[in-house]
C-alpha cells in the first residue's frame, strides 16, 4: 500500500473529497491561518475576500467548493479530518532519558489530540521554543531586546517540512521525540529523490504540496527546494551535529543536544561580547554620556546625572527607562547602586 502510495507522490493532497464544504473546516482555525497569511503578505490580493474565496485561492478547496485533502488535514474539525483520512496524527512526546530503554518510561508531556495539522503546529511550536537557546544579540533603535531565533527557525522548518512530506494516509505515526540529548522527527513515507540530488538541486517536490503551500504563505518554512539546506545549517549555528537516515518508508532527522549544558557557559560569554558590541552602536550620545557616568560612579542619582549632562530629571528618568535591559538600580534610594549588564 505504501509503494502503491508512493506511485501518486504528491497528488492525493490535491485531490478534491466529494460532497465536502468549508463548513468541515474548524472556522477557529481558518480565522487564525488566515491572519497569519495576512501578516505576512504573501497573497495580499486575498486579504479581504471571502472565506470561500480564499480557501479556492490557496488550494484549501477546489474551484467548486469541495475541500482538498490537504486543505481538510490542515484545517478540518472533526469528525471530518478522522472521517476521510482515519489515519491522520500529528504526534509529539517529551521523554525523559537519553536511550531506547527511555521510552519504557512515563513521557513528561504529550500532545492532545488535534483536530488538524495547524493546531497541532501552534502547539508544538510553543514547544519547541523552550528548547532551544535564543540569545540576545542586541537592543534596537527603540531600545528593545533582539534575539537571535536561527535555532527555533531550523526546528520550525523541520516541523513544517515533516508535515508536509508525512504519508498522512499511513497507519504508522508521524511523531517528534524529544529526548534530554535530542530531538527526533519521524516520518512514515520515503523521499522522493536521493538526498544528494536534492542537496545538489533547487527542487522542490512535497508529498503533500497543498500542506506545503500552506505552510509557506504563513511563513513557516521555505519554498523552492530551501528546506534541506536549512535544517542542515544547524551544525552551524549550534556546533551540534544532526542526522537524516532514510528508507525506503520512513525518514528520521535528529538534531543532537547533547552538549548544551556544557556550551552554557561558553555560549553566555560569547553572547555577552556580542550584546555589548550591538548596544554600543545603538545608543544615543545622551546614553553614551549616561553609561559613562554610572560606569564611573555607580553611587550616582538621577539629579547628578541630570545636572552634569544639562538635561532635565524627567528627562534621564526617560532614558534610564529606555536602558532598562542594560542599567539597573539595585537596593535601598538612599544606600542603593547601579549596575551595568554589560561591560560596554
Amino acid at each position: 500500500m505504501s509503494m502503491i502510495r508512493d506511485q501518486s507522490f504528491g497528488i492525493q493532497s490535491q485531490k478534491s473529497i466529494p460532497d465536502t464544504n468549508i463548513d468541515m473546516l474548524n472556522r477557529d482555525a481558518l480565522t487564525d491561518f488566515r491572519g497569519e497569511v495576512r501578516h505576512w503578505g504573501l497573497v495580499s490580493h486575498l486579504d479581504s475576500v471571502s472565506d470561500e474565496d480564499f480557501c479556492k485561492g490557496v488550494g484549501i478547496t477546489d474551484h467548486s467548493g469541495q475541500l482538498t485533502y490537504g486543505g481538510l488535514i490542515m484545517l478540518g474539525k472533526s469528525p471530518y479530518t478522522f472521517n476521510f483520512v482515519p489515519t491522520f496524527c500529528a504526534d509529539y512526546v517529551e521523554i525523559p532519558g537519553t536511550g531506547l530503554e527511555a521510552m519504557t518510561k512515563n513521557y513528561t508531556y504529550r500532545i492532545p489530540e488535534q483536530q488538524n495539522l495547524w493546531e497541532a503546529s501552534r502547539v508544538i511550536l510553543r514547544r519547541l521554543r523552550t528548547l532551544v537557546n535564543t540569545p540576545m544579540v542586541g537592543i534596537n533603535e527603540r531600545g528593545q531586546s533582539v534575539e537571535d531565533f536561527s535555532e527555533y527557525d531550523i526546528l520550525r522548518e523541520a516541523m513544517a517540512n515533516q508535515m508536509a512530506h508525512a504519508d498522512h494516509f499511513s497507519p504508522r505515526r508521524s511523531c517528534i521525540h524529544v529526548f534530554d540529548d535530542r530531538i527526533e522527527f519521524l516520518n512514515p513515507g520515503g523521499m522522493p529523490m536521493p538526498l544528494d540530488v536534492m542537496e545538489s538541486s533547487f527542487e522542490s517536490q512535497p508529498r503533500n504540496p497543498v500542506i506545503a503551500k500552506l505552510f509557506r504563505l504563513a511563513h513557516l518554512s521555505e519554498n523552492l527546494g530551501y528546506g534541506l539546506r536549512k535544517l542542515k545549517r544547524w551544525q552551524e549555528v549550534t556546533n551540534r551535529p544532526m542526522h537524516i537516515e532514510t528508507t525506503i518508508n520512513s525518514v528520521k532527522v535528529t538534531f543532537d543536544l547533547q552538549t548544551r549544558e556544557a556550551e552554557k557557559t561558553d555560549v553566555a560569554k560569547n553572547v555577552a561580547k556580542n550584546v555589548a558590541k550591538n548596544v554600543a552602536k545603538n545608543l544615543t550620545e545622551r546614553q553614551q554620556q549616561i553609561i559613562a557616568l554610572i560606569s564611573e560612579n555607580p553611587q550616582t542619582t538621577r539629579a547628578e546625572i541630570a545636572f552634569t549632562i544639562g538635561v532635565a530629571t524627567k528627562t534621564i528618568e526617560r532614558e534610564l527607562a529606555a536602558l532598562s535591559d542594560i542599567v539597573q538600580y539595585v537596593g535601598s534610594k538612599k544606600g542603593g547602586h547601579w549596575e551595568l549588564q554589560y561591560n560596554i
